[in-house]
Order: C-alpha cells, then structure tokens, then sequence
C-alpha cells in the first residue's frame, strides 16, 4: 500500500508529504520520494504513477522520474487506467483553488483536456473497461455531482444529489465508492487585546485577503455557492457590519488608501489583473497581454503594482506598472516571480521565488543586485515584517506556525503571537495592520472525513 507521511497542507486544498509503501501483512514504512502530493499504482503494481512537487512547480510522472507533465499550479488525483497506458488527472491551474479541467495524458506526454471549465473539480477515477473517466465536479459553486466522460471528450451525467458528493474510487466490477461532504470555510479574526477569536465569516467559504492600514477593513474571496462560479470580492468592517461586494473575481490586494482592490479572476485563461473600486466607481481592466497574470500587490505609493506574469509554457518573472497604464518593465529574470503580499514596507524590495535554485529572493524594485532570503521548504507562506527584517512563515499540519524567526515582528511588536484555537490547519494567514494589528486565518469546518493518509493500494496486493 502507498502512503504519505508527514502531510503538510498548502492552501485550502493542495498537500504534500514522503511518499512511502507499507506491506498489506504489516511493518513499518519504507520511505520512497518527498514531497509527493497524489500516487496511484500501475495494473501490474510494479510501479507508481506520482504528482510530485519540484523546484517551485508540481509534475506528473510514470514512472516515477520520468516527467509526463509539469504545471505552475496543482495536479489532482492521478489515476493509471487499466490499460497502463494514459493516466487521467484534474488538471488545477491555480494553487489556492479546487477548478480545473479533466485531463489524459499518453505515455509520450500528450495532453488532452477532455472536460474544462470546472468551478470545483475533486474526486476522479477510471471505468472498468477504461472507455470512460469518472469524476465529481461542479460548473458553479461547490456542490459536485457526479460525471463521466469519454477520450474524446462526450460528456455525461451520472447521479446528482442535493448535497455535494466526492468520487472515491471504482471497483473493478463496477460499483462506486462515493463520499458526501458537508464543508465551510470559516473567517476568523484575532485583534490586539481580545482574549478570544472572532468569526467574520460571511457565506460558506471566506477566504481573508488583506487588512486596510488602519486595521478596520478586510478584503476577502467568497467562494464555495455564495460566491458563484467565479467568485466574489467583499469588504468587510472589523466590527462585524454587514459585507459589501465589490465585484467578480479572487481578491489579492488593497490599495494604501483604501479605494481598489487588486483582483485576479481565478478561471479565466489568461489571467488578467482588475481593479475594483471599494466605492463609487466602475471596475478597471489593468493588463491586456496573452501572458498569465499573478500574485499582484500595491507598492505603497498607490500609483503602482508589483506582480507576476509568464507566456503559456514560458518561465514566469515579475514585473512593476503603473495603473495608469503604459508598458511594464521585468525587474526579475525569468523563472522568479513575486510571492504573495510580496512588497516591502518602503517599497525598495520585493520577496520572489527562484523555481530554479528553490531559494527565496531580495530584489531591489528599482534595479540592482538580488540577495538570497532563506531557503524554503516546499510551497512556503511568506510575508514581509513591517521593519523589513522578517521574511517568511509557513503553516504546519498542527494549525502551528512554523519558521519563527522575529515571528512577533510580522505581526504584533513587542508582543507574542496568539495560538490559533482550533485543530484545523491554518488555510491562510493575511497581513497584518500596523495600526491596529490583527491576524485574519482561515479555518475549514467540515462534517466529512478528513483526508486519508492512504493514497493508494498495489493491484497485486
């Protein structure tokens, strides 16, 4: 039987961890690949097909080390069909979102997108006969039901229910292993001086994106059925008032002087940057290029933003703009691209990713030489502390923050940071807000198991 050991999450929905086999009559387990996300055995049960993260990116390989696929986002659920000879996956081009596409690829590493466009997209398996690929998924919100579609693309509906369900796997024989699942995503918020942690939560999948500089607004992304199939921005008072929505789309980040808000729209391909404005107004379309678009923040004189961007099948770089428009310049080379909330407080730096030395950058905004940070474990979370000395956190499978370097700088000075009181892993951590310093998580409430440690048992077994 495969396992992963030492699971860590990274978001709401990618994980990773040691890749192991563990014999069905019992020992220990024997320690195969790290940072392995997803596995599945050939028929034979002589080999393993992996999702492996490597060097700031996750591949698809069959065997193990031969690269089929390679993607800037996640790979869901691979599975070998019975034949050996493609594997089907959910092909998720965003690390902080469950859409995607149903994909096959060969042994020779074509790719097919059979089914796209998917709001929600998790839980996925193949036929018996290998004349189909089953899967759960949903067009708009997160309710999934259950499709199956062919090679070639012919698309059809297996079963609905009322509530969401989650393929597991399916039997040679014919019968299906399905889960129904209850989850939400709770918003909380942990203020200076307050001994407990409030619930800001609005619809059923609150995603905290950034807090206003004087620590009385926040931004967040609905998602999940209130927030509709591409999303929804919010601003939301820190007393609890009632959210306003701003618009469409994945919020990233809040203007110095409260007015915009950044926003990504996380299905549109390629991925164009908006500005939604927090009052009267109308939204704003920033960037027009054929390049995906991420990870844009505000530099602190509000006329200006940082983010990434990368030709299909090119290495991503960051580049700076004016919101006014005109031509933006690169200010790193390719294959390192800013991370999230990546500016530094005077706006002189900016924290990037280097895919190819797995390192952490320093990179001066206005030209210059670059120094390393730290090297990171697989898929960090980083921030930058308001004096510019702190460069990153991670969160732990415990719901613990690790990497505590000058932790306290990041968020409260002077003052210990506040224990998240709840067992689930922290989804999100925002930045906080010099003026009122508050730390905003995610939390994932949820009626359905959780995930299996357990990836996949050998045929042979």
């Amino acid at each position: 039987m495969a396992v992963l050991l030492n699971v860590a999450t990274h978001g709401s929905f990618s994980f990773s961890g040691t890749l192991a086999q563990v014999p069905l009559a019992g020992g220990a387990p024997r320690e195969l690949m790290k940072d392995v996300e997803w596995a599945d055995w050939s028929p034979d049960g002589k080999s393993l097909a992996v999702a492996h993260f490597v060097k700031g990116k996750e591949q698809l390989e069959f065997p193990a080390g031969k690269v089929l696929f390679e993607t800037g986002g996640w790979i869901g659920e691979p599975r070998v069909s019975p034949k050996g000879d493609r594997i089907a996956f959910i092909d998720h081009p965003s690390t902080g979102d469950n859409g995607g596409a149903i994909t096959i690829v060969d042994l020779t590493g074509k790719k097919t997108a059979v089914s796209g466009d998917w709001s929600a997209a998790e839980g996925l398996a193949w036929s018996p006969a290998g004349d189909e690929v089953w899967f759960s998924a949903s067009k708009s919100g997160s309710s999934q039901m259950l499709y199956a579609v062919t090679p070639s693309g012919k698309l059809r509906l297996v079963e609905r229910s009322s509530g969401s369900m989650r393929l597991l796997d399916v039997a040679r024989d014919g019968r299906v292993l399905l889960g129904q699942e209850d989850a939400r995503l709770m918003m909380m918020v942990h203020t200076q001086g307050s001994a407990e942690d409030r619930d800001l939560s609005w619809l059923d999948w609150s995603v905290p994106n950034d807090i206003s500089s004087d620590g009385q607004t926040l931004i967040f992304t609905e998602g999940g059925e209130g927030g509709g199939a591409d999303y929804s921005v919010y601003m939301r008072k820190m007393d609890g008032s009632p959210a306003v929505r701003l618009g469409e789309g994945f919020a990233e980040s809040l203007s110095p002087d409260g007015q915009w808000v950044l926003a990504t729209h996380s299905h549109e391909s390629p991925g164009q940057i908006y500005l939604l404005p927090t009052g009267a107004g109308e939204p704003k379309q920033l960037t027009h290029d054929a390049m995906q678009h991420f990870n844009p923040a505000w530099l602190p004189d509000g006329k200006r933003n940082i983010y990434s961007a990368g030709l299909p099948g090119k290495p991503s770089r960051a580049y700076i703009a004016s919101i006014e428009g005109g031509e933006a310049h690169a200010i790193t080379p390719e294959g390192v691209f800013s991370i999230t909330h990546p500016v530094s407080p005077d706006g002189k730096f900016i924290l990037a990713f280097d895919a190819e030395r797995a390192k952490i950058m320093m990179y001066p905004v206005d030209g210059g030489e670059p120094r390393v940070v730290e090297r990171p474990s697989a898929r960090a979370t980083w921030d930058v502390s308001r004096d510019g000395a702190t460069t990153g956190i991670q969160p732990s499978p415990a719901g613990v923050l690790r990497r505590t370097q000058s932790l306290a700088s990041i968020f409260l000075p002077g003052k210990p940071l506040p224990s998240p009181r709840s067992r689930c892993p922290i989804q999100r951590v925002s930045k906080a807000s010099p003026a009122a310093p508050s730390l905003p998580t995610a939390k994932p409430t949820s009626t359905a198991p959780p995930r299996c440690s357990a990836i996949s048992i050998s045929p042979t077994a």
